[in-house]
């Protein structure tokens, strides 16, 4: 964060992870959060910055997207299943994430980004998922018949 030059940019920092050294004055660090907090921090923010490297299936990722926010993560993996160009940001380097973090604005292009969110993030619901196992579940029921 501290070579990105877009000083617009404020970068909230949640979860478990210490940091170690001074950040910016354009970053606050959270820490673990309560769930409560966690959907304020959401309802406020833009853009998940999510350098993560690998993830079972990004559950975080589609929880922030249920907010509206957009996915700026590495293009590979589980990240795919959920994030592609319309909904979201794909990186292969950490150069990648900077460009994007330096060159991003609050434009037209990112509204309908976040509107795109919204609809893909509603296809991982827990509810959606346990009808998928039920229909699942029953084709093989039927099969056994």
């Amino acid at each position: 964060m501290r070579q990105v030059k877009n000083k617009n940019a404020k970068l909230i920092i949640a979860g478990p992870k210490k940091i170690n050294g001074k950040l910016p004055s354009n970053c606050i660090l959270y820490g673990r959060v309560s769930d409560n907090l966690l959907k304020q921090l959401y309802s406020a923010s833009d853009v998940l910055f999510f350098p993560s490297n690998y993830e079972g299936f990004p559950t975080v990722i589609v929880e922030a997207m249920s907010f509206g926010v957009i996915p700026l993560t590495y293009g590979r993996g589980p990240f795919t299943e959920v994030v592609n160009n319309r909904n979201g940001f794909l990186v292969s380097s950490c150069s990648d994430y900077k460009k994007i973090i330096d060159n991003i604005t609050l434009s037209d292009k990112l509204k309908k980004k976040q509107r795109v969110c919204i609809k893909q993030a509603k296809k991982f619901t827990a509810a959606r998922q346990f009808h998928e196992y039920e229909v699942v579940v029953k084709r093989l029921v039927k099969q056994r018949e």
